[in-house]
C-alpha cells in the first residue's frame, strides 16, 4: 500500500483563547483516515490535561470535527471548576 500525505497536528483555540493541541493517530502508511485522536491542553506549567479516544471515522474531516468537540468540551469542563 503506497503512503498517503497525512495532516499533521491542529492547534485548535478556544472561544475563551485557550488552546489545544489535536493530533491524529494514524493505521496503514495509505490509509489517509486517523485510527484515534490525542487532546491536549495546558493550562498551566504543572498542569496539563490529556485525553486519547481511539474509533472508527469516517473520514479525516470527520475525525478533526470530533477533536474539536473533543477539546471545546475538556476546556469548558475544567473552565467550570
Amino acid at each position: 500500500m503506497a503512503s498517503v500525505d497525512r495532516p499533521h497536528s491542529i492547534n485548535y483555540v478556544h472561544p475563551n483563547g485557550r488552546d489545544a493541541m489535536i493530533d491524529f493517530e494514524w493505521g496503514d502508511p495509505g490509509d489517509p483516515i486517523p485510527k484515534g485522536l490525542r487532546i491536549t491542553v495546558k493550562y498551566a506549567e504543572d498542569n496539563i490535561h490529556n485525553l486519547h479516544e481511539k474509533a472508527i471515522y469516517k473520514s479525516f474531516e470527520d475525525a478533526k470535527k470530533q477533536g474539536i468537540k473533543l477539546a471545546t468540551n475538556m476546556i469548558d469542563q475544567a473552565d467550570r471548576l
